[in-house]
């Protein structure tokens, strides 16, 4: 015997109801990542400010005039020749 097949009813899905629910969260995505951006400027500004220090620290520490003047190894390996 042949059984005939049922053909289901189309789903009812109205697409531009999921599109308008999709589309008003954007603002909110949007203003997410906005956020996370400005926190990443701020961390990188920070982070720039410390290597900054960092580098005028070592600056000061090799002039001879601070009095903390560290000389090159390799001059200190000639020096014992």
């Amino acid at each position: 015997m042949h059984k005939p097949m049922t053909v289901s009813a189309p789903a009812s899905v109205d697409h531009l109801d999921d599109y308008v629910a999709g589309v008003s969260k954007l603002p909110g995505k949007l203003g997410l990542i906005a956020a996370h951006q400005r926190g990443s400027e701020l961390s990188l500004g920070r982070a720039a400010a410390a290597l900054r220090s960092m580098g005028a620290l070592n600056r000061r520490n090799q002039e001879p005039a601070s009095g903390n003047f560290r000389p090159k190894l390799e001059n200190v390996g000639k020096a014992f020749c």
